[in-house]
């Protein structure tokens, strides 16, 4: 098999993020609601697919209360949540012990309702917890020293709840008092799940010794330890609803088996032809052991497959009756409603199916998988991909504002290859590879194939989009040598090469496209070093030493002044593309956590103009940071499990992440976009002090002030109009003059001196450092680097941050200011600042 293959299966990194922390600010008003009624997150303007049934990160298992009513879910850590059995909305959360140091830390691993669906008992790696269903509150019935509980049940008359645990023993508790009433020992190994009998006088269990055992809950019949009903059976287990049957499910050949308790004979074996299954990540055949559960009549038996069918039973006949599927994976998992008409099954969300029919009750549109690539097609729609399967995807088009889907489709619905790799999305095209085909390139919007690479069938990871879509970058293993890759540029309109580059190593990483198409940027893994190309005439142009960490991501800012490269442990660091130096890392506080360990393939992506950079928190946050100071402006907190990929919409206002958990959340850089109408009005003094801190050196502190002067735009453009004159460009008599009175005697003369100097910014800069050169007096020195030090900091901070609220405004007063100031002396920080605005907000005057 070619080594194309192995390029292609890299691992996903998997976090157990617990629930989101708060947010850096929080937004004024009534809460916002997404399009299905459900709470918007602070900062966000939209959510793209929903909440309903959206539990936290690896569902452990699910249960209906007996009334129906309600659904609970326990996953792999983070909260239990309640849901609406009937609308898949969110009831409750029920977070934690204040008595724990990290209760969303917790495996849920067992859920059991009491009989009046009262209370909630979840087994977790840390014992047994109880819930007042009602208010949500923690009862603590149970000793804490039990330790991990896998199975639990609770007696239908709800007098008793039992416990399996991984010492091997079954514990009998009274509910009442909490009282723990007798250990029924005999499994060696430990205990996996118990079952009541519908009289509530027996209790089954299965253990990792592979044998049911069946027990007299009063302990005044015989126990089976000794003669076991069944051997080969671990995990799943239930009798029937007239209590003369126990059925178990097999790990061998046998997908159940079915014995009668009075006569402890075997009544029937349910199985299916066996095939060799490859799910993504698990080659081969998966020890599998399936669920199962009993329909209320006790006539038929419903199983979870490997393969990820779900199958109905005809215990008379021992044949299946029919089977459906909602997923791609093995179904780990099922729960059968008390009425019999709703299956419950796991996954990234929780599937509610009516059983008659297989199909999902509460389907809606958009992901049903974790969102792989997003990229917005202008300021309004963003399109989105996510893997369904391991040959199919799906391709989703949403208006970025409102959260509707536009259009969705099956991606690669003809496909035979046995998985198929999505690459890269630059806004409507989608870039994927065949197993052994080599790259496509389809339009998302509908789903036609509109440029063909299959004549590189040892290449296309990693795959770059140049930024009008017109051109591609990728890796091609090449054939004239054992020891080298070559990168190919291509012209995907005209079909024809415009330059390849030789000369790195057979361990190819990441990949970049300069803004203008003029720069490709590549990761050497062997060498570990970053390369910089120049399309045009084919050479290198810089080598950036990377160091023995491995990069999660590399990038150039939109400018092409900067390339990013993050790191899991040491963070962010800038390179000067021109320079080829090494500028700074991004720093944070210790309150801020390891961020870095959080980060994955996708885990930055820089805003338009080039002044914020967002990064991949943990938790499901989001991270704003500023590109001049290297500190954090604000997060945002609103996904349930890990952040995927993150992308910019043209005018840089809003901001899109998708996520693990399915969906997708647009966020209001600005604090303009999520209430367009909304205007305050401020008084002069505030905006001198808005002003003032724009100059500070706390990101966070001046990216709240920046949203609040963009909360008053007419106000706003007035005012920094004035702040912000440009100054016309020095003479030389005229710097000799102030440098001059810079040195003077009078604090008056000083002063005025280091105001103008201030005003003239990069105009004086050449002149300031050739007089510092020249050895002045220890006091002048000391002038001349107290002003360089606020010209290349609070001041040019202030100025770029000011620059940056006109360009979120964009109106025709804005244009008209930034148009004045475009016509300043080209030296200086301003004029050219408000020429590159002026170009962004023409290239999105359209859209």
């Amino acid at each position: 098999m070619p080594r194309t293959i192995a390029r292609l299966s890299f691992a996903w990194l998997l976090l157990i993020p617990g629930l989101a922390a708060t947010a850096d600010e929080k937004s004024p008003g009534p809460q916002r609601l997404d399009r299905y009624g459900d709470p918007l997150p602070s900062g966000a303007v939209a959510r793209l697919g929903t909440v309903r049934l959206l539990g936290g990160n690896g569902i452990c298992d699910m249960v209906f209360s007996p009334d129906g009513k309600l659904l609970a879910s326990g996953s792999v850590s983070g909260p239990l949540y309640l849901w609406d059995g009937s609308t898949g909305r969110e009831v409750r959360q029920l977070v934690g012990d204040e008595d724990e140091d990290n209760p969303l830390s917790r495996m849920h691993l067992s859920l059991v309702f009491s009989p009046n669906s009262r209370l909630l008992f979840a087994g977790s790696d840390r014992g047994v917890h109880v819930w007042e269903v009602s208010t949500g509150k923690v009862r603590r019935p149970l000793r804490k020293d039990t330790g991990a509980v896998h199975g639990l049940a609770c007696s239908p008359d709800g007098k008793r709840l039992a416990t399996a645990g991984a010492d091997g023993c079954i514990r009998l508790w009274e509910v009442a008092s909490g009282k723990e009433l007798r250990c029924l020992e005999g499994h060696k190994g430990g205990a996996w799940a118990v079952a009541f009998s519908p009289d509530s006088k027996r209790l089954a269990s299965v253990g990792a010794d592979g044998l049911l055992h069946v027990w007299d809950v009063e302990g005044k019949g015989p126990a089976t330890p000794g003669a076991p009903l069944g051997e080969g059976v671990r995990w799943s287990i239930a009798f029937s609803p007239d209590g003369k049957w126990i059925a178990a499910g097999s790990s061998d050949q046998w997908i159940a088996r079915v014995w009668d308790v009075a006569t402890k004979e075997e009544v029937v074996r349910l199985s299916v032809k066996k095939t060799e299954q490859h799910f993504f990540g698990h080659p081969g055949p998966v020890p599998f052991t399936p669920p199962l559960a009993f329909t209320p009549d006790g006539r038929h038996l419903i199983t979870g497959g490997e393969d990820g069918a779900v199958r109905i039973w005809d215990l008379a006949r021992g044949k299946e009756e029919r089977s459906f599927r909602l997923g791609w994976g093995p179904v780990g998992s099922l729960v059968l409603s008390p009425d019999g008409k709703r299956l419950a099954l796991p996954g990234r969300r929780l599937h509610l199916c009516d059983l008659a029919t297989g199909k999902d009750i509460y389907e809606r549109a958009g992901h049903r998988s974790p969102v792989q690539l997003v990229s917005f097609a202008g300021n309004q729609r963003l399109c989105s991909v996510s893997r369904e399967g391991l040959s199919c995807g799906r391709a989703c088009e949403w208006d970025a504002t409102t959260g509707k889907v536009l259009s969705q489709h099956t991606l690669w619905p003809t496909s035979t290859a046995p998985y198929v790799l999505p690459l890269a999305l630059r806004g409507r095209l989608l870039a994927s590879i065949e197993f052994d085909k080599g790259p496509v390139v389809w339009d998302v919007r509908t789903n036609k194939q509109v440029y063909s690479l299959r004549r590189f069938k040892n290449g296309g990871y990693p795959f770059a989009f140049s930024s009008d879509g017109k051109t591609a970058a990728f890796s091609e293993e090449f054939v004239g040598s054992d020891y080298q890759d070559v990168i190919r540029v291509w012209d995907l309109v005209r079909n024809e090469e415009v330059r390849h580059f030789l000369g790195h190593s057979r361990s190819f990483g990441h990949l970049a496209f300069s803004s203008n198409g003029k720069r490709v940027a590549s990761e050497d893994r062997i060498k570990k070093v970053a390369v910089v190309w120049d399309v045009a005439s084919g050479k290198e142009l810089h080598r950036f030493d990377l160091g023995e960490e491995r990069i999660y991501h590399l990038e150039f800012s939109p400018d092409g002044a900067l390339l990013a490269t993050a790191y899991p442990e040491q963070g962010l660091v800038l390179w000067d593309v021109n320079s080829g130096k090494k500028l700074r890392g991004f720093t944070w506080q210790d309150k801020d956590g390891d961020l870095w360990g959080f980060l994955t393939f996708w885990g930055i992506a820089f805003a338009p103009d080039s002044r914020s950079l967002a990064s991949i928190g943990p938790d499901g946050t989001v991270w704003l940071w500023e590109v001049c100071t290297g500190r954090r402006r604000c997060r945002f907190d609103g996904h349930r499990v890990v952040v995927t990929y993150l992308t910019w919409s043209p005018n840089g206002r809003l901001l899109a992440s998708g996520s693990d958990d399915t969906t997708l959340l647009v966020w209001d850089v600005t604090g303009t976009a999520s209430d367009p109408g909304r205007s305050t009005e401020l008084t002069r003094e505030q905006l001198a002090s808005l002003w003032d801190n724009l100059a500070s050196a706390e990101a966070a502190r001046a990216y709240r002030s920046m949203k609040k002067l963009a909360a008053s735009p007419r106000q706003t453009t007035t005012f920094l109009a004035e702040r912000l004159r440009p100054a016309p460009p020095a003479s030389r008599e005229r710097m000799t003059e102030l440098l001059a009175r810079l040195d003077s005697r009078q604090f008056a003369e000083r002063e005025r001196a280091v105001r103008e100097l201030e005003r003239l910014g990069d105009s004086a800069k050449v002149a300031l450092l050739k007089a510092r050169a020249e050895r002045p007096s220890l006091e002048l020195r000391q002038r001349l680097e107290r002003l360089l030090e606020r010209l290349d900091g609070a001041l040019k901070w202030q100025t770029l941050r000011a620059l940056e609220v006109l360009e979120w405004l964009g109106t025709p007063d804005v244009r008209a200011v930034l148009q004045e100031f475009a016509g300043g002396d080209d030296s200086s920080l301003l004029t050219r600042q408000a020429k590159a605005a002026l170009a962004r907000l023409q290239g999105n005057a359209g859209d």
